[in-house]
């Protein structure tokens, strides 16, 4: 695992917001929602409660309301703008969620745990706010894709297993590119 070295958590903050800035408005639809439905709908019972955390202008909070209509969807994301997307979207570090969130997503999306400060104290998190026999699906960015202020981390396939060790992994993908993708069960 790669990691940019940004150690001060203010300059992480605004490094974050800033980047978060320059997407709002965009309509540019993120690909990890439709590999998400092709390559797991089948292993996941249809969620009831869906939290996407790092959704900048929120297109997957969008997209996950589309798909999941029934559902009742989360969006969290660190820039204050992200109120504006809808009314369950809140302005988090995705490393301090409510502690009344302990167990509330059936599935937890996100394809930022590469834009986290310390990554494992965000998977602590994300596997805390995740129900029991919940689902984890994240998108990364390979090693290979470096890392920078607002890409912090890179990892190998391997990197993100050890990261998750103490929840199943169901399947994982690559997309050829700059990413891959893994599915988590929380038991």
């Amino acid at each position: 695992m790669k990691k940019y070295k940004v150690n001060d958590y203010q300059q992480y903050k605004r490094n974050q917001v800033q980047r978060a800035g320059r997407k709002w408005g965009s309509t540019t639809f993120n690909d990890g929602i439709d590999t998400f439905d092709k390559e797991v709908e089948s292993l996941v019972e249809e969620p009831t409660v869906i939290g996407c955390m790092g959704i900048r202008s929120g297109n997957e909070y969008t997209a996950f309301k589309e798909r999941f209509s029934s559902a009742k969807v989360y969006g969290v994301d660190i820039h204050p703008d992200v109120k504006k997307v809808g009314k369950n979207c809140f302005a988090y570090d995705f490393n301090h969620l409510p502690k009344e969130w302990a167990g509330k997503f059936d599935l937890l999306y996100s394809n930022s745990i590469d834009h986290a400060f310390d990554v494992g104290r965000t998977i602590s998190e994300w596997v805390r706010v995740t129900k029991q026999g919940g689902y984890l699906c994240l998108r990364f960015a390979k090693t290979a894709a470096g890392v920078s202020r607002t890409d912090i981390y890179g990892f190998e396939e391997g990197d993100i297993k050890d990261l998750f060790s103490e929840i199943e992994t169901i399947k994982t993908w690559d997309n050829g590119q700059w990413t891959f993708s893994c599915l988590f069960m929380k038991s």
